[in-house]
């Protein structure tokens, strides 16, 4: 692992038109300066 990068799990929540999936958020520990990540498919 590189020093000074967290990771956490993620779980994508399937639906009709695709996939999205929270990577991150502002109450998450990993936080430094976003407010929230999604990444759709």
């Amino acid at each position: 692992m590189i020093e000074g990068v967290g990771a956490k799990s993620l779980k994508g929540i399937p639906g009709r038109c695709g996939c999205l999936m929270e990577i991150l958020r502002c109450d998450d520990k990993l936080f430094s300066k976003f407010d929230q990540v999604y990444m759709t498919t």
